[in-house]
């Protein structure tokens, strides 16, 4: 009854509107404009601190890391040139460095082989000094001393200066920045645009330096998906005109589609704006493309009921109503499946996929009532026309294909099911497979500029891409300056160095005490060592504070209760790094078993939200299932067609993962959002089709009959919509990102499964599980 009710209703919606088309019209060209005005001042931001929501552990951890030693975000720049010690070479290398620290805001403090504390020891005074002079001769010679110096130290080994000397590293520490700028620009743009700016200068050319770091890397994401997104998304709607040509043969058939995903696009930025949103541009192309795509499925629906009606009885007002009256109803539940499907990802604790959810359901929403204000508005005008026997008979073309199909699928179940079961089972066996990876390697792609620089760096003799921070709390004030804890930090810090295949380089202020250890004894490699009284350690410690020394305040804090030790390493694994730093919080607490060991910085929130989005796959799926099923419950008034009914829309989920798995493609911030999406589309075309068969059914008392009939009628509907939806996911395929291209991949894919599934299993567990009772007049095809 509460279907019919609600017949009734958009049957009633409809002549009210076409009463007052223009006024429709009007309302929706104002929230139109005034949503475009708004969408103008969208601000983006690709900081990945801001993918965490705010009570975050990981965050908390961080921010409390942050208070005592600052953040541990930094520029770096790799210098590749034929030797390194070459006067001209120094004298590049000194100037970068220095413009580095000059130009870019927040540098705090820059490292490099003309930028480092260099102690000696003059007639047993520790001094610290540049290694390289200010004047810096035009000789040979001179390169060639420095080169014998620094090689002197072994413990400068593969640190700022490669073995062969080709590779120079600069690091310049940033101290803490405020997210936006006066102007409301992200910070990490403004960093990560002028390192850019500098490095890129002539004058550098031949030192061929590549910029690394978040703020860089992640100005190198924003420029390349700024310029990616638009072009994916003008196919998109190019090849959406195409199909909607082909399908609606109508100007206005094309248009109100359009009209309606565009304005839901709009709403949905406009809506940002108001509430001072800033979303990530490297993932914004996925909700406005999935914003975009599934309305049109709506229209089609809708449009392909009116063409019918209107070919069959020529009235075009009637025709209006009819279609409103008899597909609005199942729309509505088709976008609210879609809709809860996507709200699933609200219970992801990951602000990006929260955005992408919430956000799309936004543009869904709006786009379902502008189709609910335009379609009558706009279809209402015209003429009526002569009908055409053809249509009024049911005997079209698609008519006579569709209602075939149908008896086909209804004749051969055992076929069918013989070659569907073996193959969900191999996919369900693939989706086991299915890793995490938010390698830029695999998610991104060598094909991207920025990324195959970052892998130039990582495959560099001395390049890093990331850092992490262990960051050791005593309990005690003092205890830092205890030479036992010192002695066990480097034993931590050896174990780092030689068990971890990721570990670059590491720093702390066990590298500045046995340094000016060795400096002020003989210089060999045995007094290159933790003194062995606590008293001797605050001789020494003192010693570097009077002769300028400044690093120690990084490694420890000022009461002396908590050492830091920062690890750099050269690639970004997604398993080996949680492998590895699973390992360190293991070996720093079988050294510190009385201390509080954390890992703390940009790596391990690269870890953790990896293990989020592994989380939220799970839970939104399981989410999406449940919610979907209430809803048919509740439209169909039946638990059992609410259950069953779901069936068919678990096979492309199944097929998307095992895909996933077989090939290897990586489950990360954009694949994650493929199955719950796909499983709310899937459930749209099912609704379509259970809801026809069963009116169909309660008329005819048939499961063939209704079926025939709900094929006739929907089943041009179902495939077109599939077909657009595809065509427009399909673009992402254009990409040269990798997620991207998996994307569009793994979403087509999904799409014809689930058009498959319906076509040929929702029938045959339909007149199985007699979804609607027993049959009344024999249930002959």
């Amino acid at each position: 009854m509460a279907k019919l009710s609600m017949n009734r209703f958009f049957e009633s919606w409809a002549r009210a509107v076409m009463r007052y088309r223009w006024l429709a019209i009007l309302l929706f060209v104002g929230v139109l404009a005034v949503s475009a005005y708004l969408a103008r001042q969208v601000k983006a931001d690709a900081d990945f601190t801001n993918y965490f929501v705010e009570d975050d552990p990981m965050i908390v951890r961080t921010e409390e890391f942050n208070d005592i030693f600052g953040n541990d975000i930094f520029a770096g720049v790799l210098v590749r040139c034929d030797d390194v010690y070459r006067p001209e070479n120094l004298r590049l290398i000194r100037e970068l460095s220095q413009e580095l620290e000059d130009s870019l805001m927040y540098a705090e403090r820059v490292l490099s082989l003309t930028h480092m504390d260099f102690m000696r020891n003059e007639e047993g005074v520790v001094v610290i000094g540049p290694l390289v002079p200010d004047e810096i001769a035009d000789r040979p010679a001179f390169g060639d001393s420095i080169r014998r110096v620094y090689a002197s130290r072994p413990q400068l080994r593969n640190w700022l200066v490669s073995d062969d000397g080709r590779e120079a590293w600069i690091f310049v520490k940033l101290s803490p920045f405020p997210a936006y700028g006066p102007d409301g620009k992200a910070f990490h743009d403004i960093i990560g645009g002028k390192q850019e700016e500098i490095i890129k200068q002539a004058k550098y050319a031949s030192l061929h330096p590549l910029g690394t770091g978040l703020p860089y890397v992640g100005y190198k994401k924003n420029l390349f998906f700024a310029q990616e997104a638009p072009r994916v998304f003008l196919l998109s709607v190019v090849l959406a005109l195409l199909v909607l040509a082909l399908v609606t043969r109508s100007l206005r058939g094309m248009l109100l589609p359009i009209l309606c995903s565009i304005g839901g696009i709009f709403f949905l930025f406009g809506v940002v704006v108001l509430v001072d949103y800033h979303p990530d541009p490297n993932l914004m192309v996925v909700p406005i493309v999935m914003a975009f795509a599934i309305p049109l499925a709506y229209n089609i629906h809708v449009y392909s009921l009116f063409r019918q009606r209107f070919y069959a009885t020529g009235r075009r007002r009637e025709s209006v109503v009819e279609t409103m009256e008899e597909v609005a109803w199942p729309v509505l539940i088709s976008a609210l499946t879609t809709i809860a499907a996507l709200l699933t990802f609200i219970f992801t604790p990951v602000d990006p996929l929260r955005f992408i959810g919430f956000g799309t359901a936004i543009a869904i929403g709006f786009a379902f009532v502008s189709l609910a204000l335009l379609f009558p508005s706009l279809m209402s005008f015209g003429r009526d026309r002569e009908p055409r026997a053809l249509y009024r008979e049911g005997n079209a073309w698609w008519d006579r294909r569709l209602t075939a199909l149908a008896r086909w699928v209804l004749a051969h179940p055992k076929p069918i099911l013989l070659v569907s079961l073996p193959l969900l089972a191999i996919m369900l066996y693939g989706a086991t497979l299915v890793r995490i990876s938010f390698d830029p390697k695999t998610t991104i792609g060598e094909r991207v500029e920025y990324v195959r620089d970052i892998l130039a760096i990582s495959d560099s003799q001395i390049g890093s891409l990331y850092t992490y921070n262990l960051l050791v709390d005593l309990g005690e004030p003092g205890r830092a300056k205890e030479p036992e804890n010192l002695r066990r930090l480097d034993r931590l810090t050896e174990r780092i160095e030689k068990e971890l295949a990721l570990t670059m380089r590491t720093n702390s202020i066990v590298r500045i005490v046995k340094d000016l250890n060795s400096t002020l004894n003989d210089g060999t490699q045995a007094t290159y060592a933790i003194p062995q009284t606590e008293e001797e350690l605050a001789q020494l410690l003192l010693l570097y504070e009077n002769a300028g020394g400044t690093e120690a305040e990084y490694w420890m804090d000022y009461d002396y209760r908590r050492l830091r030790l920062m690890v750099e390493i050269s690639d970004f694994d997604s398993q080996v790094c949680e492998d590895e730093l699973a390992r360190v919080q293991t070996f720093a607490q079988e050294i510190f078993p009385d201390a509080d060991v954390q890992v703390v910085g940009m790596l391990p929130q690269f870890i953790t939200m990896m293990q989020y989005v592994a989380r939220g796959q799970i839970s939104t799926f399981l989410l999406s299932l449940g919610i979907i099923a209430l809803i048919l419950m509740a439209v169909f008034g039946s638990v059992k067609v609410g259950l069953v009914g779901m069936i068919p829309n678990l096979a492309p989920a199944i097929c998307v993962a095992g895909i996933m798995g077989y090939t290897g493609m990586p489950l990360d911030m954009i694949t994650a959002t493929i199955i719950p999406v796909i499983l709310g589309i899937s459930v749209d075309d099912t609704v379509q089709i259970l809801n026809l068969a069963r009116r169909q059914f309660l008329q005819h008392g048939s499961y063939a009959q209704a079926m025939n009939v709900s094929f006739r009628i929907a089943g041009r509907a179902v495939i077109f919509s599939t077909l657009i939806i595809s065509a427009n996911f399909g673009t992402f395929a254009i990409s040269l990102s990798n997620n991207l291209l998996y994307l569009g991949i793994l979403s087509v894919t999904g799409l014809v499964v689930a058009l498959l599934a319906d076509l040929f299993i929702t029938p045959l567990i339909l007149r199985k599980f007699k979804l609607f009772g027993p049959e009344t007049d024999g249930g002959e095809v």
